[in-house]
């Protein structure tokens, strides 16, 4: 029995220019596809610029199990999303006194030798203490408790000096009271000192002397003797509250 069998040839008489054509179409094709890639592309840009995206993307707050949001990832990625908020600087001299009935108390007239009898409200028969409760608040910051101890290193090596009028002396006495609690000074070489200058430059009194509301006159270029001689000596605080009120000539 014999097997019908076939066997297929291609047209030996098929055009051979069939090549050539498809080698056109392809020539054709690639192009638009390449045009049409960065068309897609440049889309895909504009439209990411226009419309803002979520922050943190959904694909990364999604649990891969199908459950809700992943709660570790997503603090993290919230935590890092937060903008770093700069330091606001502290300006001590900014702020109010308030009153605080609970601080401490640094010192008094029985623990301080420094309190001059004209200062001495409660040696002379004040008998409340809430005169004393009454602290420096900076505004926008906490001032930390006044550490003697640290105070003297911080000077080390250091002199200050307090020139003006009475208020600068309250501070001369105040800073040595606080001082007061360690006796530590000479190690670290620290000298305080005070200079009565009222006015802070050189004074010449009326004709007919110092009175309570006598004319004086005021040299301003002239800075007063008492401690222009040893502002070199040491650092110095200057300007306090004016509390004037006698006249002057000039």
């Amino acid at each position: 029995m014999k097997v019908p069998l076939s066997e297929h040839h291609g047209d030996r008489n098929a055009p051979q220019h069939s090549a050539g054509v498809n080698l056109r179409r392809a020539a054709m094709i690639v192009p638009a596809v390449i045009l049409l890639a960065v068309i897609s592309l440049w889309l895909l840009v504009v439209s990411s610029l226009v419309q803002p995206q979520d922050y943190p993307p959904a694909w990364l707050m999604e649990d891969k199990n199908g459950g809700p949001e992943n709660p570790v990832l997503g603090a993290a990625v919230a935590a890092a999303a937060v903008p770093v908020a700069r330091e606001k600087k502290c300006d001590v001299f900014v702020g109010k006194w308030v009153y605080r009935p609970d601080a401490p108390t640094y010192y008094n007239n029985e623990t301080c030798y420094a309190i001059s009898d004209q200062r001495n409200c409660m040696k002379f028969g004040r008998p409340d203490t809430e005169f004393l409760k009454w602290r420096w608040e900076p505004e926008g910051c906490e001032l930390p408790p006044f550490d003697a101890a640290e105070f003297a290193e911080m000077a080390r090596g250091k002199s200050i000096a307090f020139v003006g009028h009475s208020l600068g002396r309250n501070h001369m006495q105040s800073l040595s009271c606080l001082l007061s609690s360690r006796w530590y000074l000479p190690k670290h070489n620290l000298t305080l000192g005070t200079y009565w200058a009222p006015f802070l430059v050189r004074t010449t009194d009326a004709r007919g002397g110092q009175t309570l509301d006598g004319v004086l006159t005021l040299h301003l270029d002239e800075p007063h003797p008492s401690w222009s001689a040893e502002i070199g000596c040491c650092k110095s605080k200057l300007g306090f509250p004016p509390r004037f009120t006698k006249k002057t000539e000039r």
